[in-house]
């Protein structure tokens, strides 16, 4: 009967080492995948803050490309301001003939 005590003795103490080394191993795996996520996060951070930064530049550029082709519109009525009303009627005329278009249709 000692024997059989032993072993389950033995056999509980096992048991108690691979339950301490799992525990060990579940916390080393926890920490690693908290590592990883910590740096995707920064990874990504830092592309979000770079595509903002493409994104703002471009907007900047933008802008003044429209302010010079405004400013060019404004130029080109001063120098001919027969044409710039001529060229708004032709545009007003095309869109009423659109309107109408579409209202015939219904």
């Amino acid at each position: 009967m000692a024997s059989n005590s032993t072993d389950i003795e033995s056999l509980a103490r096992q048991i108690d080492d691979l339950k301490s080394k799992l525990n060990e191993t579940t916390q080393a795996l926890s920490e690693v995948a908290k590592d990883r996520g910590e740096r995707i996060g920064e990874v990504a951070s830092s592309k979000g803050a770079k595509l903002y930064n493409q994104g703002e530049k471009q907007f900047d550029q933008l802008q003044v490309r429209a302010e010079k082709a405004a400013t060019q519109a404004e130029e080109k009525i001063r120098e001919n301001p027969a044409l710039a009303i001529a060229v708004a009627m032709g545009v007003a005329a095309g869109a009423m003939y659109l309107i109408g278009m579409v209202k015939e249709r219904k």
